[in-house]
């Protein structure tokens, strides 16, 4: 069973024993682990001890071992990852620097960062971006040896943090973010029930960057922005009232056009990795209407028509457009087959 804990600037995919599996298509069993994209730095994670439940919180995923329990959260809009520990577990880290798919093509590589250990702190660089992340705990011993990090429980609580930002207070701002993200998820449900859970699970698919935000396909495999995902997953966000993402997450796509032409994948490295197929302009064109039905916002509509119309002028300059639409089959795609593109 897999799970995750997320934040707008991050996501953690591990299993119910608190473990990073090896699983992956795009990366070889390399696509779980602490991501905050366009880098993993985390690739295991152990706390040696099987576990007896996994309780899966509103803001948080906890699970619990025989004699203690271990809490993750992500913070809700920065980079700020941290484990709580309650009891007598220990944990093991594998720390990574792991670009995301298709980074090749920017010269980014997978490697083993610079690690150096600063009075009560773990410093991260990595060496692609020349990016620092810090580790530091409140109530913990690091032991350091090599890329493998451990990290002993002093004290009854522990909180270990790891983020982009140096921190005094571990304790403290593990607190403060937890209250703000338990305050804004419940601000944005007033619903009880299914509509509530899935409102939250449409923030938590939210992922933000340098390079973009959006909402992504979904963990594991596939955490980066599409066309036509955005197209349904947008229409979900109208019907739950979530505006500032669904403007946020067409804005994306519109921003890595190119003379409209709404690209299919846009991976989280800011690499546009398929241009796209006549089926997600003319999507994002149905898009904009629902967004207008709903709302009545002129505004937005006026921002954004002209790439939208330069977009569907290029669809029209090709009377019969090829390509597979919805169906994404190689063999109806191959350079030995030719199909029209099912939007026509």
């Amino acid at each position: 069973m897999l799970y995750y804990e997320a934040g707008r600037k991050g996501y953690l995919i591990f299993d119910e024993n608190g473990r990073i599996p090896k699983i992956g298509f795009h990366l070889p069993e390399d696509m779980a682990g602490l991501w905050f994209p366009p880098f993993k730095i985390i690739d295991c994670l152990d706390f040696q001890k099987p576990s007896r439940k996994v309780i899966v919180n509103m803001v948080g995923r906890k699970i619990l071992f025989e004699d203690g329990e271990a809490e993750f959260l992500f913070s809700l809009d920065r980079k700020r990852f941290f484990i709580k520990i309650k009891g007598k577990l220990d944990i093991q880290l594998r720390l990574c620097e792991t670009p995301v798919w298709y980074s090749d093509i920017l010269g980014w590589r997978k490697t083993v960062p610079r690690i150096y250990e600063k009075e009560d702190e773990i410093l991260i660089e990595l060496k692609n971006l020349n990016i620092l992340f810090f580790i530091k705990s409140s109530g913990g011993f690091f032991s350091l040896k090599r890329n493998i990090l451990k990290v002993k429980s002093l004290l009854p609580e522990t909180v270990v943090y790891i983020g982009d930002e140096p921190l005094k207070n571990v304790m403290k701002a593990y607190e403060e973010e937890k209250v703000k993200k338990e305050e804004y998820y419940h601000l944005t449900n007033n619903e009880k029930g299914t509509r509530f859970w899935l409102k939250n699970m449409l923030i938590d698919m939210f992922l933000a960057n340098e390079y973009g935000e959006g909402v992504i396909a979904g963990f594991p495999e596939f955490p980066w922005w599409f066309g036509v995902d955005t197209f349904f997953i947008g229409r979900c966000l109208l019907e739950m009232d979530l505006m500032d993402f669904f403007k946020k997450s067409f804005s994306n796509l519109l921003r890595h056009s190119e003379k409209g032409k709404i690209p299919h994948e846009v991976i989280t490295n800011g690499v546009i990795y398929h241009k796209g197929n006549p089926i997600e302009t003319s999507l994002f064109v149905i898009l904009l209407e629902d967004y207008y039905e709903k709302t009545k916002d002129l505004t937005f509509v006026k921002e954004n028509y002209p790439v939208i119309l330069e977009g569907f002028k290029n669809l029209l300059k090709v009377p019969y457009p090829e390509g597979p639409g919805f169906v994404e089959l190689e063999e109806v795609s191959s350079e030995h087959v030719v199909t029209l593109d099912n939007v026509v």
